[in-house]
Order: C-alpha cells, then sequence, then structure tokens
C-alpha cells in the first residue's frame, strides 16, 4: 500500500467518519440457516465489523427504551389459522450512535414484542428477542447496510448518505398477504413449521404473521417453498 492508499486515522468530524465507516464496513450475511438454505447476520456481527473499524476516540453506543405500552389487537398463526388475539404489547426503540470528537449521529428502530398468550416464553427472553431485532436494525440504519439477499454477499457499500438521526418505519404485511402466507405455512409438518417460526423470530423479531415486515413477503415465502420442496422430495 502506497501512502496515498493509506487509510486517514483522524477525520474532521463524525459524520466523516460515519462515511468512511458505511464505505468500507464488511457486515456480511456470516449465519447459515440450514432448513431455509438462507443467511443471515446478527447484531453481534454488525458490532464486531464497526469496532473493527472504529478509530480510536471514537465510541458505539446502542440503548433501548420502552415507547409503548398497552391494549392491542394483532394476529397470531395457530395450526394454519390466523386468529385475531388480544392483550397487552410493548414496544421497544433501539438507538444506535456514534461517538467522535464531541459529535454524535444516531439512527433507531423500534420492535414490537408478541402479545401475551398462553404458552408464551419468559418475559424476559421476549423481551431481549425484541430488542435485539431493534438493535440489529438500527445498527443496519446507521451504517447504510443493505438488507436485500444477494447484497450482503458483496463487500462494504459506497455512496451511501448517512443516516443522521432518522428512525426506520417498516410498512407490516397486509392482512391479505397475511391470509395467503398462512395458507402455504398449512402445508408445512409441524417440524418444518416449528423451524420456519424459530428462523422468523430470529430474523424479523415475528411471532405473528401481522408482525412480519412486508418486504420480507417474498423471502418468507420463498423460506416456505424449500421446506416444501425439501419435504416432498423426501416422500419421493
Amino acid at each position: 500500500m502506497t501512502d496515498a492508499q493509506v487509510e486517514p486515522k483522524e477525520f474532521p468530524d463524525v459524520l466523516h467518519l460515519l462515511s468512511y465507516m458505511q464505505r468500507k464496513m464488511l457486515a456480511p450475511k456470516d449465519q447459515w440457516n440450514p432448513h431455509l438454505e438462507c443467511k443471515y447476520r446478527t447484531a453481534e456481527g454488525i458490532q464486531k465489523a464497526a469496532k473493527d473499524i472504529l478509530p480510536e476516540g471514537a465510541a458505539l453506543t446502542i440503548s433501548d427504551k420502552v415507547m409503548a405500552m398497552g391494549p392491542c389487537t394483532g394476529y397470531v398463526y395457530d395450526k394454519g389459522t390466523a386468529r385475531e388475539i388480544h392483550g397487552q404489547q410493548v414496544h421497544i426503540e433501539a438507538t444506535a450512535t456514534l461517538h467522535y470528537k464531541g459529535g454524535t449521529i444516531s439512527a433507531s428502530a423500534s420492535a414490537k414484542e408478541a402479545l401475551a398468550k398462553k404458552g408464551t416464553p419468559d418475559p424476559a427472553m421476549t423481551s431481549g428477542a425484541t430488542s435485539t431485532y431493534a438493535r440489529k436494525y438500527a445498527l443496519g440504519g446507521l451504517f447504510a447496510l443493505d438488507d436485500t439477499p444477494d447484497a450482503d454477499e458483496t463487500h462494504a457499500r459506497g455512496g451511501t448518505e448517512p443516516v443522521n438521526g432518522g428512525q426506520q418505519k417498516e410498512v407490516m404485511m397486509s392482512t391479505e398477504d397475511a391470509k395467503q402466507l398462512a395458507g402455504l405455512i398449512d402445508k408445512l409438518s409441524e417440524q418444518d413449521n416449528k423451524k420456519l417460526w424459530e428462523w422468523i423470530k430470529g430474523e424479523y423479531g415475528a411471532e405473528n404473521l401481522k408482525q412480519i415486515p412486508a418486504s420480507a413477503l417474498t423471502r418468507v415465502t420463498n423460506g416456505v417453498n424449500t421446506l416444501l420442496k425439501k419435504a416432498e422430495a423426501k416422500s419421493a
């Protein structure tokens, strides 16, 4: 590497540092789900990638806070049927902040806890999973990480404007899409159904169809089809 190619050790301000990190950060989806045959990334993986290129004097912090708590209506998938349930629900907002030379830039993302119902895991586990999901997308927003399946296999992202204090607002899956997906999921075996929902919860923090982002519909549908094809091949 020539002197002209040596990376700067200092930056004028936090905005220039963020721009540099967005271009240089390597945070591919390095986790593999063998059942759905797809890769995914974790909040921990993004944090490690950020630390690898974080210069001296800079810091990355992540915080959580409860945004709302109150009665609500939602849908859960239960033995092939998307049914309406009522209960208490908590919204958790995570904020990732980059600190440098007295300046800060933040990005936030929120996630909803699953509605409490019979058989729900320990509330602490539910809150932890929801917080992890929100943190993952807050970090993704801050560092402008592309969440499409193919783009995650490329190197660092370039030419992307930094996120400055913005909050991601996801559009959830429509009722009609949820019903169609429920019909497809209904074709899965009990074991494959469990595998699918374990992946959905880990990837999107969702425990019912109405909590799945609309942008994830194609990916989830492909995952279901993959499981169906594998089951068909085994029975052939």
